[in-house]
């Protein structure tokens, strides 16, 4: 169960909610926000499916969650995710009341943070800072309405924003960066040409337990991802500045030019100098991409 909030803001029992004004669609809109306290729960006779994102926090009483991912129980920082058309049902316990908060969204950005997985695959989980959660949805159903499309905007990516943070891992090792990630730093550095052994000692693992772990969660070796990484970097470069071909090897950490071209052509299927051409000419504005 999730931590405990803070103290119920006062107020007597009853709907508190509020619908927001229809203003054109950008990357995100909050459609209404509500508070509900003493909430004795609506059971309906067949789950219930809502067109947007829905978001519920639990801020006082206990009750479940019954939907896609199976049934949880739910209880004061307890917080609930809906998708878009999904369905489910939550409520209090039988003959108990709850307090809540909730929050309608709809927009491109919070279908492309749930499709990449950013809101998580769980329908009920324990935020990280509840009780922040419960002050930031009081805010926003408290705020005068956006009347433009970029105030609009501005306001829902602020609460996607915090709804990730909400979520992230408690663990302390993935809220610093962790090993995969600061690995992959290491290797892609291309100022400091670390050995791998330095990069698995300097995130705390014994050199082939490290190899095999980031094989296994990268899907390729260490040494081909920095080699792969630096490679992205050299067509950047390529793109981007008039730096030429020996210079961008140099500094992407190859020996010369032709260790570059080498590992160029096996992984976009043209050579340096093509790939710039392709870049500065293409009729179309698109850009070479990678064959594999």
């Amino acid at each position: 169960m999730a931590r405990p909030l803070d103290p119920p803001l006062p107020a007597p029992v009853g709907s508190y909610v509020t619908v927001r004004p229809p203003v054109p669609v950008g990357l995100g809109r909050v459609e209404l926000a509500g508070r509900i306290v003493g909430g004795r729960g609506i059971r309906p006779r067949a789950p219930r499916r809502y067109p947007t994102h829905a978001l519920m926090l639990v801020t006082g009483g206990t009750g479940g969650y019954r939907g896609v991912t199976g049934d949880a129980p739910l209880g004061p920082g307890s917080l609930v995710l809906v998708r878009p058309g999904e369905p489910h049902w939550y409520g209090p316990s039988p003959g108990a009341v709850w307090d809540e908060a909730y929050c309608a969204v709809t927009g491109p950005a919070f279908d492309l943070a749930a499709r990449r997985g950013a809101l998580g695959r769980d329908r009920v989980v324990d935020p990280a800072d509840p009780a922040r959660l419960q002050s930031l949805l009081e805010r926003v159903r408290l705020a005068p309405p956006p009347t433009t499309t970029s105030a609009q905007d501005a306001e829902a990516l602020d609460l996607l924003a915090a709804l990730i943070r909400a979520l992230a891992p408690a663990d302390p090792e993935t809220l610093t960066g962790g090993w995969l990630a600061r690995s992959m730093h290491l290797l892609a550095d291309e100022d400091d040409d670390v050995a791998l052994t330095e990069v698995a000692a300097a995130v705390g693992m014994a050199y082939e337990t490290w190899r095999r772990r980031f094989r296994a969660q990268v899907g390729i070796a260490p040494a081909r991802y920095r080699r792969d990484a630096r490679v992205r970097s050299s067509a950047s470069l390529l793109r981007m500045t008039s730096l030429s071909v020996t210079e961008i090897a140099h500094r992407a950490g190859f020996v010369d030019d032709r260790h570059l071209a080498r590992h160029f052509v096996r992984a976009f299927g043209v050579t340096p100098g093509r790939y710039r051409a392709a870049a500065d000419h293409g009729s179309d504005g698109s850009e070479p991409g990678p064959t594999t």
